[in-house]
């Protein structure tokens, strides 16, 4: 092939569809593993001496190295001059020090990586690891069969089926083989490109605006645990570092789980993008609504198959993946918090003694409307206090929502609001949005319009105009808007049947009106589902999240049935009647989040067309929490 006529990818092409223009395949790899062998023997065998020379031809002196505790092979390679044949193209690729590397790399389709495959087709072998040696400025590559080795995909590496791992260049790769200091390279190129795309990637993808102070507390965080992880191999662990946890303090609904939520998904998002696109994140989340006795049931390890929290840990952080182990709402009561504490505390220790070089793979992020017990506080790397966003980081928020909410329906109105609501109560600014959006969709589907320039203007805390016509109402203590002609509690229901809202809360103080309410959604749902459940006291935890053996069990069962599309019995709305305690309250505040699923460790639930009736005893009152997450209070 004339070299200069053709580009590095139209050349890698040539190469892939035909290895053995330049290679041909070795035989015999690895059979002295059979029998006693020497280094001796080994380097007058023909197929270690062919590789020896291949190396010599592209200008790579290559000593041979024998490991008989392991039957390895491998080459030790100094560089000497590069010459541009296709031999030393594929060659020098493969070793990421071709002196156009940079320029390949940019101009073809992961370069490095494509000739490690050209290599492993046209010998059927592959590299297994590449280490360098500043000290003697060598590389060294062990190599074993094809056979031996699988690729490691999206479904995950398994020692089941191989028994070598293949050697893959990670996308950082570049930037770390260019400096002198590896580490000095991981940690300015994660300072100066990939913390900044984490906040991109978290303000464009997920509307999400960070609270004051929270960004600098995070990004000093992120950054060990980034350059921890930082390798030329395709991989990610992050060495060397102690596990870290973070806990978030905050008043209810600042926006503390919404963190946690999008902390994660946009993790995996520059995990895969920089590193290893074959790694996930894993959220883990244990609600500390709990007793003592029912969480240490559910957590640890009792055989081979259980969805323990200690289980489910596990098998991620062993397939290389990342969990982030999300405990949510700790209790006041500080003598409850040591309890609960000492079991999270229990399961962490023995992962962290049984996987030493994974340990820093799991993430502890703890969200809390409570301070800790001083005695918890040193679990904790980061204590951050979160408020809401500033009114001007709001309002844009707000008008972000709005944008999305209706582009996702197909509308695109030129949206002009005069007037927003002036709470820094991030829950219920999400839910005037997602009202708001809903009528402004009634009101252009009314003119016939989706492109239409919309103009909402506030005429008290109470009630808004669209389009200078339609008003629309709001119950001041939650936000939700509605329009009057309709009715409050038809409004709501309707919402939650048509899943603009999940779950549907309303909130009943006079439990003489719960039948009113269950009658209306009889009325306006399609032969729901009806679930009348009791959370007076912690042991009923059991009664929402079934017992700590169970998979599916309590209520999410209840809901996994009606709501989870391959269920036989699914399409069906559910109305749920709860009669609690300020203490059922509190164990049943996750699952009256905003949100399409609700989740334990073991188990997610979609509550979309569920609609929770929550009847506060006579005796209790209706807590900050609850009153958050309500559509409406009567």
């Amino acid at each position: 092939m004339t070299t200069a006529a053709v580009s590095p990818s139209e050349r890698l092409s040539a190469l892939c569809e035909d290895p053995s223009s330049i290679f041909q395949q070795v035989d015999e790899w690895d059979s002295w593993t059979n029998r006693t062998c020497t280094l001796m023997k080994v380097k007058r065998m023909r197929c270690v001496k062919y590789l020896q020379q291949l190396f010599e031809h592209a200008d790579l002196t290559a000593g041979i190295g024998y490991d008989q505790g392991t039957g390895s092979v491998s080459y030790s390679i100094r560089p000497g001059n590069y010459s541009n044949t296709d031999l030393s193209f594929v060659l020098w690729g493969m070793l990421g020090i071709s002196p156009d590397q940079k320029i390949h790399e940019e101009n073809s389709d992961g370069y490095a990586n494509t000739c490690l495959s050209i290599f492993s087709e046209g010998t059927g072998l592959t590299i297994t690891s590449r280490r360098f040696y500043e000290s003697r400025c060598t590389y060294s590559i062990t190599l074993h069969n094809n056979s031996d080795c699988q690729e490691p995909t999206k479904e995950s590496f398994s020692c089941k089926t191989a028994k070598y791992k293949p050697f893959l260049y990670s996308p950082l790769y570049q930037v770390l083989v260019a400096g002198d200091d590896l580490k000095q390279a991981a940690h300015l190129y994660v300072l100066q490109v990939i913390i900044p795309q984490f906040w991109h990637l978290a303000q464009s993808v997920y509307n999400y605006v960070p609270a004051p102070g929270l960004v600098e507390e995070i990004n000093a965080f992120l950054t060990e645990f980034l350059v921890a992880a930082s390798s030329v191999e395709k991989t990610f662990t992050a060495k060397d570092i102690d596990p870290r946890g973070v806990f978030l303090v905050g008043l209810p609904g600042v926006g503390k789980s919404e963190f946690c939520r999008v902390f994660s998904l946009v993790l995996e998002m520059v995990i895969k993008k920089y590193y290893d696109d074959t790694k996930t994140v894993t959220i883990v989340k244990v609600p500390m609504n709990n007793t003592a006795g029912s969480l240490k049931q559910q957590a640890l390890v009792k055989g081979l198959s259980d969805h323990s929290i200690e289980r489910m840990i596990e098998q991620n952080i062993t397939t290389g993946n990342v969990v982030v182990l999300h405990l949510e709402e700790y209790p006041e009561d500080f003598d409850t918090q040591v309890k609960l504490d000492e079991i999270i505390s229990s399961i962490l220790a023995k992962l962290h003694t049984r996987y030493p070089s994974q340990k820093a793979n799991i993430i502890t992020l703890c969200s809390s409307n409570h301070a800790l017990n001083r005695e918890q506080i040193n679990r904790y790397q980061s204590i951050i206090p979160i408020s809401p966003p500033k009114d001007a980081e709001r309002q844009q928020w707000m008008k972000e929502q709005l944008r999305r909410k209706l582009s996702s329906k197909g509308f695109e109105p030129d949206i002009i609001v005069d007037g927003y609501p002036t709470t820094s109560d991030m829950r219920q600014l999400s839910l005037w949005c997602v009202s708001m959006a809903y009528q402004i969709r009634c009101f252009l589907e009314g003119c016939g319009g989706k492109e239409l320039s919309v103009r909402i203007e506030k005429k008290d805390d109470a009630s808004w105009t669209i389009g200078g016509d339609k008003v629309v109402h709001a119950i001041s203590s939650c936000l939700f808007c509605y329009d009057p002609g309709c009715g409050l509690v038809e409004s709501v229901i309707m919402m939650t049947d048509k899943e603009e809202i999940s779950p549907g809360v309303i909130v009943v103080k006079d439990g003489e009106k719960v039948s009113d309410v269950v009658e209306k959604c009889d009325q306006l749902m399609d032969n729901p589902v009806h679930a009348d459940i009791d959370v007076f006291t912690t042991e009923d935890s059991e009664v929402v999240f079934g017992h700590p053996h169970e998979i599916r069990g309590g209520l999410f069962k209840t809901i996994d049935t009606h709501t989870n599309i391959h269920s036989p019995e699914y399409g069906r709305r559910v109305v749920v009647v709860a009669k609690v305690t300020s203490v059922g309250q509190f164990i049943l505040r996750e699952v009256l989040e905003q949100g399409d699923k609700s989740h334990t460790h073991r188990l997610g639930v979609s509550k979309k067309g569920c609609l929770f009736i929550v009847d506060v005893t006579q005796s209790d009152i209706i807590t900050p929490q609850l009153e958050s997450r309500a559509h409406i209070v009567l």
